[in-house]
């Protein structure tokens, strides 16, 4: 009889460590959490006074980043996030005419770079549940370094600092209390001066992510 006493005491005392065990989200939970994933840009250089058309500023590229999320309430988390987005050359037919007036036909080739920092929050819909959806979004700034080449006869390149941001719409699954998978799609925009001009470029991001909540 003593025996069991002493067995249903233990068992009482891991009940609150059992019940902190939770999938959902509670207030006061941190969550670190990286991403990755391809993205596409949504719009072009503004030239088409200078050029005749508007012109790409990228590819298709690639996204990366880390994340640290703190939940004030259950519905609602402030952090920081570290990104960076890696896109390739976008070919466009163009022409180049030379020091010495000969005009070259070819392509004109762009791309970019960007990291970004910034202070990033989401709201939970549905914060209790082990599959959860959330908005995320953030702003902050935007490193960034431009390049545009025609063949081996000309080549620039600009880096520029300006303003970021970004909204979207998540979703989780916790497949233990602590280890969370999910994904997320993103509108991303931001910043670039170069050539004396100011654009504000945008991509689309498709993401996947693997997070740890404690």
């Amino acid at each position: 009889m003593k025996k069991l006493l002493i067995i249903c005491a233990f068992l009482l005392a891991q009940l609150p460590a059992a019940a902190q065990q939770t999938y959902g989200i509670e207030q006061g939970d941190t969550q670190l959490s990286g991403f990755v994933g391809g993205s596409f840009p949504t719009n072009k250089y503004d030239v088409e006074e200078d050029f005749g058309d508007d012109l790409d500023w990228a590819d298709d590229g690639v996204s990366l980043g880390g994340q640290v999320m703190y939940f004030a309430n259950p519905y609602l988390g402030i952090g920081a996030e570290l990104s960076g987005s890696f896109f390739d050359y976008a070919e466009t037919p163009s022409y180049f005419r030379d020091d010495y007036g000969t005009l070259w036909r070819g392509k004109l080739e762009t791309r970019m770079q960007t990291v970004h920092l910034m202070a990033a929050a989401r709201v939970n819909i549905n914060p209790a549940n082990r599959f959860r959806v959330y908005i995320p979004g953030g702003i902050g700034a935007a490193f960034s370094r431009g390049e545009m080449r025609f063949g081996r006869l000309m080549e620039e390149k600009e880096t520029s600092t300006g303003f970021a941001y970004y909204i979207g719409l998540g979703a989780e699954f916790a497949i233990k209390p602590q280890l969370i998978v999910g994904g997320e799609v993103r509108y991303t925009g931001f910043d670039f001066k170069a050539f004396g001009e100011r654009y504000d470029l945008q991509y689309a991001s498709v993401l996947a992510k693997v997070a740890y909540k404690f």
